[in-house]
């Protein structure tokens, strides 16, 4: 009967560890107060509905590329023609701004298109285009569907 009451004990110390680990990661990864909880955006203007979401927000060291999922979808208007590598840039609340990196892993056509804008994490000065200063970043869309521009905000404090 003392082997059972301390394997019971044993065990549930190992659980109750566990379970502390678990909640001081969780408290490690949380978004800081005011950060964003869902990095998603939506817009549908024009009749072409444009999700973006910023793929990368919470890593602990700064990205070499700031990554958002760009998805479009419409029955009415052909998105081939339209290349996000030059209608978007992103931006910083200081007025910072860089172009698109490159367009990748795009699929689908036509009516259905998704891939991933990927931007510098610096500018072409050299500085960081998100610091400890930075409340909020925004992308930028010109020119699809007839909408002169879509805007997608995130703020990170």
């Amino acid at each position: 009967m003392y082997s059972a009451r301390r394997s019971y004990r044993s065990r549930a110390s190992g659980v109750a560890a566990s379970l502390l680990f678990f909640v001081l990661v969780l408290g490690l990864l949380a978004p800081r107060a005011g950060a964003e909880t869902t990095w998603e955006r939506t817009n549908d203007a024009g009749m072409v509905e444009m999700s973006v979401t910023y793929l990368n927000p919470t890593l602990p060291q700064p990205p070499a590329t700031l990554n958002f999922q760009v998805k479009l979808s419409t029955h009415s208007v052909d998105l081939d023609g339209y290349r996000l590598e030059e209608l978007a840039s992103l931006r910083n609340d200081g007025g910072q701004s860089v172009p698109p990196a490159g367009w990748f892993n795009e699929a689908g056509g036509g009516h259905h298109r998704r891939g991933e804008l990927r931007f510098p994490a610096k500018t072409a000065e050299g500085q960081m285009l998100i610091g400890p200063q930075t409340q909020l970043i925004e992308m930028i869309v010109r020119d699809i569907a007839g909408v002169k521009e879509r805007r997608f905000q995130w703020k990170l404090r």
